[in-house]
């Protein structure tokens, strides 16, 4: 028995050796899975750029950019066809139509109140104001600087391309920012993008496009491009700058600035006409907008316009002048951007500063 207990003693004493080295390397493996790692540096993931749509150079058309700085071309020709009594260029004319029929099958009213215009015809328009300007005792080079002040110069108007249309609520037929209120503009601006079309002069557009906000003109740009600009909140010529700046080597001439004279030439000075005083005050009359089975001659005698339209190519074609009910100031900056419509040429006060095309 005596020789036993010093047996038990050290069998114990082996064990408890045996379960402390356990815990030992136990709390040492803990410790060492415990080990906080080094935290490595990824880089930030870089934010992802829609994609500029492009367009082939046989629908360039579509993306044309037609400005004061960028007049159309002298030889651009396009094949025109009849929407809602105004000429336009084919290419945009299935989507315009389809675009309406829409809209009306939401119970709205749009109509086209002008479309394609010639740079012949601009040149009347011009030349007309030229002349008036004159009347009020202003040399030819004053008078020629001041028309440019009321007038777009012939080759600067986006009606020149086919591919722009006006369009307002036939329950309103005004060209002025009331227009944007109708609900024939509300459903524009959010589905015209859908055929193709975008609201060319936004308001918040004006320093960039120099146009002065129209909320009733719509240029043909094509589906994918209109859908891009829409999701951007761009204009054109936006959208050439950000072509300009990816590729420089092959868009970077939209950053070149042509004088629109080069493109329609200034002509000799005219015989200046009697002086005649400015009109003090002028009371605007209300835009007429008739059927498109009227006649030039029947709208200008409801509306007490005389008519200017000396390009009719053809007595049948009813192309009616949209007479622009009231100019729209913008800031201080109105001498800066114009109005891309037609106008009345039988009354331009002198002291306008708000250009139309």
């Amino acid at each position: 028995m005596k020789h036993r207990f010093p047996v038990i003693l050290t069998i114990c004493a082996l064990l408890l050796s045996m379960g402390l080295t356990g815990c030992g390397n136990d709390a040492k493996d803990k410790e060492e899975h415990n080990v906080t790692l080094p935290v490595v540096a990824q880089d930030p993931v870089e934010e992802q750029k829609p994609q500029i749509p492009v367009v082939s150079e046989d629908e360039s058309y579509k993306t044309m950019l037609v400005n004061i700085t960028h007049p159309i071309a002298k030889d651009y020709t396009m094949e025109l066809v009849t929407v809602g009594g105004y000429k336009m260029d084919t290419r945009a004319a299935a989507d315009m139509r389809q675009m309406l029929e829409d809209a009306r099958a939401e119970g709205l009213d749009p109509i086209i109140c002008s479309a394609y215009r010639s740079v012949d015809r601009q040149i009347t328009l011009f030349n007309n104001q030229v002349k008036k300007q004159q009347g009020y005792g202003h040399d030819y080079d004053t008078a020629f600087e001041k028309a440019k002040t009321v007038v777009a110069y012939p080759g600067t108007s986006e009606h020149h391309t086919g591919l722009a249309a006006d369009i307002v609520a036939k329950s309103h037929q005004v060209l002025d920012d009331s227009q944007e209120k109708t609900a024939e503009q509300q459903w524009l601006m959010a589905n015209s993008w859908k055929y193709g079309y975008v609201l060319r002069y936004p308001s918040d557009k004006c320093d960039i496009t120099k146009i002065i906000y129209e909320p009733w003109h719509y240029r043909y740009v094509g589906k994918e491009v209109a859908q891009y600009l829409y999701e951007n909140d761009l204009c054109l010529e936006e959208y050439w700058l950000q072509l300009a700046d990816i590729d420089p080597e092959k868009y970077g001439y939209i950053l070149e600035e042509v004088t629109p004279e080069q493109i329609v030439p200034k002509q000799e000075p005219q015989p200046a006409p009697q002086p005649v005083e400015p009109p003090v005050e002028e009371t605007p009359q209300d835009t007429v907008v008739l059927d498109d089975s009227f006649t030039q001659a029947q709208q200008d005698a409801a509306a007490g316009n005389v008519s200017d339209n000396t390009d009719q190519t053809n007595a049948d074609q009813t192309n009616i002048d949209q007479t622009v009910v009231e100019e729209q100031p913008m800031g201080n900056n109105t001498d800066e951007v114009i109005h891309d419509v037609e106008i009345d040429e039988t009354y331009a006060p002198e002291d306008t500063q708000t250009q139309e095309g």
